[in-house]
């Protein structure tokens, strides 16, 4: 009777699975969360710019980071462990903003990853253009800028898409449940690396010029491959082992 080998299979598979698996982590940042109505953003870790003047706003019955002064560009930040979610590892990783924010050219915002005072990936508004934001550098030239219009009295929500098997970022907007990409294949800076994120970030990251615009929500989620090259290799020796055995 001929001796079948079913553990060679069951390794074959068990490698295929280790190549389709990914794990994703997810940070959460919600205004809501800070408190009610003109609660001061201050007794939730944020510092910078005017900070007495920085409250959770409401607008349609929704919070947003409002800034009561309205008189110039103020920045805040508020230091915050990203570990979880950033990892020399990434293969993608996406920050989803929404809050009160239009497409009409004034006022202007900005918001995303910090690392201390310097916006080191998010997005910015700028006259009626949207741009994505490394290292504190604004996205320009042909494919670097991207509008929409629309109230800023709706819900908006902006997404960056980082994609580190072609270093490339995305940037799309949602409003009423219609998705348009604005930034497409935009070229990734080495400060946004999987690397550099993991090493430098340290924060989240909020300017604007106006009590009327502010985000209520920054989501970032992150992809990891699982398991490591490591454990592939460690399936393939034990393989390679067996068949010399029954050799």
């Amino acid at each position: 009777m001929m001796k079948t080998n079913t553990i060679l299979p069951a390794l074959a598979l068990s490698a295929a699975a280790c190549l389709s698996q990914a794990s994703a982590a997810t940070f959460i940042y919600d205004i809501a969360s800070v408190g009610a109505q003109n609660t001061l953003l201050s007794t939730d870790g944020w510092t910078g710019d005017d900070i007495d003047n920085w409250v959770v706003g409401a607008y349609t019955g929704a919070p947003f980071a409002r800034n009561q002064n309205d008189n110039g560009e103020d920045t805040i930040t508020r230091a915050t462990s990203l570990f979880s979610v950033l990892s020399t590892s990434n293969t993608t990783l996406s920050i989803d903003i929404t809050g009160r924010f239009g497409g009409t050219s004034t006022p202007i915002m900005a918001t995303g990853i910090a690392d201390g005072t310097t916006l080191l990936l998010g997005v910015q508004k700028s006259g009626s253009s949207w741009t994505i934001v490394q290292n504190g550098t604004a996205s320009s030239g042909a494919g670097g800028v991207g509008g929409f219009s629309g109230s800023t009295n709706i819900e908006n929500s902006l997404r960056l898409v980082l994609d580190y098997g072609t270093s490339t970022i995305d940037l799309i907007h949602t409003t009423g449940g219609s998705s348009t990409v604005l930034i497409d294949d935009y070229a990734m800076d080495s400060s946004v690396s999987a690397a550099n994120l993991a090493a430098n970030a340290d924060g989240l990251y909020i300017r604007t010029d106006s009590k009327f615009v502010g985000p209520s929500n920054i989501t970032i989620t992150s992809v990891v491959p699982e398991p490591s090259a490591a454990a592939l290799l460690g399936l393939g020796g034990l393989a390679l082992m067996l068949r010399r055995r029954k050799g």
